[in-house]
């Protein structure tokens, strides 16, 4: 057996500072699903709701298999050809602060669009369902494949204090799990899911070792290990409860390393495997060298074709992707680019008959105080890699960037769950303006034409009441010029308005006259519209975007929005924004800002002191992003009574009148 190496995971997480993540939205409205296992692994008369309380540590249980029925499932490609997926990398080595960037930098750099984009969800950030991340990637035109991490920390040793193996199965989860798949439900499009990613390696923590071991007297069946029949329970029971909530649309992995470690034989990946009636795809990770210092390098091939004929046998029909898979750059003993070619032409030639597809691991992270011994998989850092990707991957029309479906399935009884996905074509992100910290501005969206008598540094002025021209002429002078547009809400006035479906409009927007609210869930309907104003803020050459009234789920809007909706709705605007070299600000929308932060470049508030919320909205800058506020003199008579305090948070204040003429006074 070769020497263990310890797994990234160990020792990436905690060396990194977290960065602010910029986001460009890509979508697609193809729609993908899970496989459905064979009908005949259902035992006549098996009941589908599980009693899932266990009375007693020691004792096994024992789970159904309810078949997944009424969906559009997804198919292995046709012969000869392999999905494409990858882990496109973030920063913080945690793998789960990627962005829409990381993931077109990575698709330009292969030339092909990926079929599933992995992510981890680590659950000490948290234990609700991913909804923003799986958003996105789904709305790039891939399918979310979720590591689902219940664990304590990124790094460290041994098991975890909190979710042990015996914990889940004794149901001290079930809670969190529960509401996890009612929202992976909801999400109601295909996802790929796996827990205990590569368990056969004591890296983690739901490896055996941790767990019980090799001993066989202290849980479930005396002829197994502890260990390992641990792990397929738990893994059942979360499988459980995501079919007693009718997520049928996630499709299950058994996610492999290519060694056992430890050695030992009850380690083997085999003697955890929770059995075929539960797992739809099997999964394995090879690497190469992990860094520039590792002192052995392995080729791909020998180590595919050691744990290939193990993985297959564990079941003669699953389908095999190869889910992870990469070697570090600049390491003497061999060439990345070489390896990499050597590896994709294995892959191409079928060698191994049942993969159906791929992984790139396209992460960078740092090993210790010295840059020379950083890892990089990174298609953009080694243009020869780049290269062979292009041309294996890239030009290559057996490989597949988008999965294929079947529709075939079962009817259902229920309704099918709507989800609607505006399409956009990609492009890559231009060059976006990001304001200091200390930014003076004005705020004119009303008594035109717009006074540029006052020395400020940015103008904040209304899409449609103002030409190319008048942008032009801000510009001349020094101006940054940011583009108005409510998008939450209809105005009848705006030359656009008949083009807004009757069924996105909504109840009156109180205290103006002509404005109702818009159903923001309606993306689908809406992004048209707003694209082609987006599109006017860039054609007209603003340089930032104002989208107003973001805020709509604490409203009366006529309409039951959650805020989920709103942040689905929030990041789709950043992420369209960015598309366009729009610099973005998230405006009032303070209940949000913690979700919002890393998409939104600046934030614009009004009545934060009247209303005492200046606050929330200090991630902000604490994050290097400025806040431009507004006061008005319907709350206050001078601004002695509210800029000492906006100038002590460092906001950029002014004092204006509610209709936001051309009148204004600064803060500072």
């Amino acid at each position: 057996m070769n020497e263990f190496r310890r797994k990234k995971f160990y020792t990436a997480a905690i060396l990194f500072i977290p960065v602010l993540l910029l986001a460009c939205q890509l979508f697609s409205n193809a729609p993908f699903g899970p496989i459905i296992p064979s009908q005949s692994s259902t035992a006549a008369g098996i009941q589908k709701t599980l009693p899932l309380s266990i009375t007693q540590s020691t004792t096994k249980t024992t789970l159904p298999f309810v078949a997944k029925t009424g969906i559009p499932i997804v198919v292995p490609p046709p012969s000869g050809k392999l999905y494409h997926g990858v882990y496109p990398g973030g920063i913080t080595g945690e793998e789960d602060d990627l962005t829409p960037n990381d993931l077109q930098i990575y698709e330009q750099a292969a030339g092909k669009t990926a079929a599933w984009v992995f992510f981890s969800h680590n659950w000490y950030h948290g234990r609700q369902f991913p909804l923003i991340t799986a958003s996105w990637i789904r709305q790039a035109g891939s399918i979310p494949y979720i590591r689902l991490m219940l664990r304590s920390e990124a790094g460290g040793e041994g098991g975890d204090p909190v979710y042990t193996l015996q914990a889940i199965i004794d149901g001290n989860f079930d809670a969190d799990l529960h509401t996890w798949a009612q929202a992976g439900r909801d999400f109601s499009t295909p996802l790929i899911v796996e827990y205990g990613i590569e368990m056969n390696g004591e890296w983690f923590p739901w490896n055996g070792k941790w767990n019980g071991g090799g001993e066989k007297n202290g849980y479930g069946d005396p002829t197994l290990a502890d260990g390992p029949e641990r792990f397929r329970d738990a893994y059942r029971r979360i499988i459980q409860i995501c079919r007693d909530e009718n997520a049928d649309n996630i499709l299950w992995v058994f996610h492999v390393n290519n060694n056992d470690y430890p050695e030992d034989e009850w380690n083997k990946f085999e003697n955890y495997y929770p059995g075929s009636e539960w797992i739809d795809w099997l999964a394995v990770s090879v690497y190469g060298a992990q860094t520039p210092q590792e002192t052995e390098w392995q080729e791909f091939r020998p180590m595919l074709d050691e744990v290939y004929p193990r993985l297959a046998a564990l079941d003669g029909d699953k389908p095999i992707i190869l889910a992870e898979f990469g070697v570090a750059d600049h390491n003497p003993l061999g060439n990345q680019a070489e390896w990499a070619q050597a590896a994709l032409s294995d892959i191409m030639s079928m060698r191994w008959s049942r993969l159906i597809g791929f992984s790139w691991w396209n992460e960078w992270w740092q090993n210790d105080e010295d840059p020379t011994h950083d890892t990089t998989m990174r298609l953009q850092d080694n243009p020869e890699l780049a290269q062979v990707f292009q041309e294996q991957v890239g030009t290559n029309a057996n490989v597949l960037g988008r999965v294929s479906i079947n529709m075939s399935g079962q009817v259902s009884t229920t309704e099918p769950r709507k989800v609607y996905l505006p399409e956009v074509t990609r492009q890559i992100t231009p060059t976006i303006w990001h304001p200091s910290l200390v930014t003076s501005w004005q705020w004119q969206l009303d008594d035109l034409p717009i006074d540029t008598s006052y020395d400020v540094q940015m103008y904040d002025i209304d899409l449609f009441d103002n030409d190319a021209a008048t942008v032009a002429a801000l510009h001349a002078q020094g101006f940054k010029v940011v583009c108005y547009v409510s998008v939450g809400s209809w105005e009848d006035w705006r030359p656009d308005a008949d083009q807004f479906p009757p069924e996105v409009i909504g109840n009156e927007y109180d205290g103006w006259p002509g404005e109702k609210w818009l159903d923001i869930r309606r993306i689908d309907l809406l992004a048209p519209i707003l694209k082609a104003r987006f599109d006017q803020c860039a054609a007209k050459g603003f340089d930032g975007l104002e989208p107003d009234n973001i805020d709509s789920y604490t409203s009366d809007t006529g309409f039951p929005l959650t805020a989920q909706d709103q942040l689905i709705f929030n990041v789709w605007l950043a992420n369209e924004a960015h598309a366009r070299g729009l610099s973005i600000g998230l405006k009032n929308d303070d209940e949000q800002v913690a979700d919002l932060l890393s998409y939104f470049d600046w934030a614009l508030t009004e009545d934060c002191v009247a209303d005492d919320w200046c606050e929330q909205l200090t991630p902000f800058i604490e994050a290097g992003k400025p806040i431009f506020a507004a006061e008005y003199t319907d709350n206050f008579q001078s601004v002695e009574e509210f800029c000492p305090q906006l100038n002590a948070l460092n906001f950029n204040g002014i004092f204006k009148n509610r209709d936001l003429d051309a009148w204004m006074q600064p803060c500072r």
